[in-house]
Formats: C-alpha cells, sequence, structure tokens
C-alpha cells in the first residue's frame, strides 16, 4: 500500500551471502512491477469478458456452468438455466444500423443485470443470445425471474428502435445431466 493510498505491487529478488563469523547478510532488489501485474489482469479480464456488453463471453460462462453443475450435483441443490435471445434482431441492424444494434445490446445486458441477483451469472451466448445461471434455483423460481426479464425488456423504449422484445427458455438441472445436455434443453425450451 503506496503513501498515496494506491497499491504498488512489488517483486523480491535476494540471495544469501554467509559472511566469515557465521552470520548471514541478504542482499537483493526489489523491482516495481505494478503496470505488468496490471496488464496481465487487463489480459485476463480481457480473454474472459464480452467486449461489447462487458459480461462474461461463451467460455468463461461454460467453465462456470460446468463448477456450478458440480457444485448442484455435489449439494444436491437446484440450478436453473435462462436463454434468452432478441426477436428479430437482425431487421434492427439492417434498418437503423450496427451502432443502433450495439447499443441494444449494452441496454438489455443492463437491464437483465439490473433485475438478477448479485449471484446470477449473466453470458453472452453469441449474436443476439444471452444466458443466465441461477443457482440454488428451482424451475417455478427460474420460471418467475424469466417472465420477469422478458417484462422489463419488452417495456423499455430504445431511442431511434423503439421496443425489442425477447424469446426465453427456462430450464433445471435434471440428475445426471451435464452442461452440453442442459445448454441444449434450454436452447430447445427457447424455441
Amino acid at each position: 500500500l503506496h503513501k498515496d493510498g494506491s497499491i504498488r505491487w512489488l517483486e523480491s529478488r535476494s540471495t544469501p551471502e554467509r559472511e566469515p563469523d557465521g552470520s548471514v547478510i541478504w542482499t537483493g532488489i526489489l523491482l516495481d512491477v505494478t503496470q505488468r501485474v496490471q496488464a496481465e489482469e487487463k489480459i485476463r479480464a480481457m480473454a474472459i469478458t464480452d467486449g461489447l456488453t462487458g459480461i462474461i463471453n461463451r467460455q468463461e460462462f461454460d467453465r462456470k456452468l460446468e463448477h456450478e453443475i458440480q457444485r448442484a450435483t455435489r449439494y444436491h441443490s437446484p440450478l436453473s438455466l435462462i436463454m434468452y435471445d432478441l426477436d428479430h434482431f437482425k431487421q434492427i441492424n439492417y434498418h437503423f444500423g450496427h451502432n443502433a444494434g450495439d447499443e441494444v445490446l449494452r441496454t438489455i445486458t443492463r437491464l437483465v443485470n439490473d433485475n438478477i441477483r448479485s449471484t446470477d451469472i449473466h453470458g453472452r451466448w453469441g449474436g443476439e443470445e444471452f444466458m443466465v445461471m441461477l443457482p440454488q434455483t428451482g424451475l417455478s423460481v427460474a420460471m418467475n425471474v424469466a417472465e420477469k426479464l422478458r417484462r422489463v425488456i419488452a417495456a423499455h423504449h430504445h431511442e431511434h428502435v423503439g421496443t425489442v422484445t425477447a424469446s426465453l427458455g427456462v430450464v433445471e438441472l435434471g440428475s445426471e445431466e451435464n452442461s452440453k445436455l442442459l445448454a441444449q434443453r434450454v436452447d430447445e425450451a427457447l424455441y
């Protein structure tokens, strides 16, 4: 902790030297590696984050889904998954341009984040498809959350674009089910 309140990362390198009287003198250097650590953290964040929406990307979502399935199985707790797809999204890009489409994606991501718990996990699955993982949540509660999200998305008026709707699928983890099967089932539930 630097005196100005900032965090500094230091790397220490030292070697011991034994003196004739048996004592040990350490000779070394301290290097400020703050910029390197910050760059590494930025690269790590970029690797797991969707650049447009700021939520986790598909690879990170898959990793977290595997982890949550293992945890739900170990503790015999429910786990539900919501997949949502923005209806006719390609028409938004076609009629209003990709910048307007990007803004719609960012806005809807924010709306969903504002209406889920901090323990829920929201990720971009691809294009205009997204996933919301609800740990320790059964199907009936997950369906209520999905309906709430559907209403919130449809109620928002996007400048220049108007209203956007979403289709949602909801599933609960079944016994002996893996992440691939769960994702396949929620995709089928969506359609």
